[in-house]
């Protein structure tokens, strides 16, 4: 009820200058608020939860598991990028997939080492996340479609349960969501304004929304293939080839970076460790197919 009657006050032709002018004076204090109800859900989340099964366990388990076995090569500062690495290389129960998210693992491998075994830290990043994707959502949506587009995106991403229950869980998918927050909000400045460089921040914003939860993977390249297209369609059109492919090419380079740099630490920290060294690429597909096989024998799941 309550968003169905800010659709119809947003709507409304007849008072626009009167919502002009409560929007630009209550605006900060409306997001305010959003922002603390948004915290409400979230806090509350967080002090019902109870260790569960599945992903969350397996994170805390095999990261504590490898952050406390001896590593003769490396010193206290590089342990995290050597666990980091390790895990996405294991085949642990068959459920490779939750290690297919390298920059998450090398995010809960650094909070492990700053804060040893206490992963409630992981949650309460996991909570700030979610914040940050409501201020998101409303940077986003205000700058599409206005203040009160803006409010709205935020408060449904403040009140969402879906996005209130995954910024209380130690998952990757709260982060994932502000990483693409991210990249959409460079790719609308990137459109808005083509640059190399807006277009390198855009590439670089994609690969690591990617990098880190792969679950973004289809949003990005969904992204990239409509600017591909669209450059295409720039130059068969206006004959605009050099700035054109300038872009292009700036974009890939920044979507291909993080990638380059995660394979380059991966490669070094896998080789002093002794395990065996799988590039990305390749453990993304070994996750295709063990998803496969994980849905065919639990169904439900």
């Amino acid at each position: 009820l309550a968003l169905a009657g800010l659709l119809l006050y947003v709507s409304s032709p007849d008072i626009s200058a009167l919502r002009a002018a409560i929007f630009r004076r209550g605006l900060p204090l409306g997001l305010a608020l959003v922002l603390l109800l948004g915290m409400v859900f979230r806090s509350w989340g967080i002090s019902l939860f109870a260790p569960m099964g599945g992903d969350d366990v397996e994170y805390r388990t095999y990261i504590e598991k490898a952050r406390t076995s001896p590593q003769p090569a490396f010193s206290p500062l590089t342990v995290p990028f050597a666990v980091a690495s390790s895990l996405s290389q294991l085949d642990v129960n068959r459920t490779i997939t939750v290690f297919a998210k390298p920059f998450f693992i090398l995010e809960r491998s650094i909070l492990a080492a700053i804060f040893g075994g206490d992963f409630r830290w992981s949650h309460y990043l996991v909570c700030l996340y979610g914040l940050l994707a409501v201020l998101i959502a409303f940077g986003l949506g205000r700058r599409l479609g206005g203040p009160a587009a803006g409010f709205a995106a935020a408060l449904v991403w403040a009140i969402s349960p879906w996005a209130t229950t995954y910024s209380t869980w130690g998952l990757h998918v709260a982060g994932g969501a502000v990483l693409f927050g991210l990249s959409l909000w460079a790719y609308v400045v990137f459109r808005s304004r083509p640059g190399p460089f807006r277009a390198l921040v855009f590439g670089l914003a994609a690969g690591g929304a990617v990098m880190y939860s792969t679950s973004n993977l289809f949003s990005v390249l969904c992204l990239l293939l409509i600017e591909t297209v669209s450059g295409l369609r720039r130059i068969f059109r206006e004959k605009r080839e050099a700035g054109v492919l300038g872009a292009w090419g700036m974009m890939l380079l920044g979507a291909i970076l993080p990638l380059l740099l995660w394979e380059g630490m991966s490669f070094l920290c896998t080789r002093l460790t002794g395990h065996e060294y799988r590039s990305f690429p390749r453990v993304l597909l070994e996750a295709v197919a063990d998803n496969r096989l994980h849905a065919e024998g639990l169904p439900v799941d």
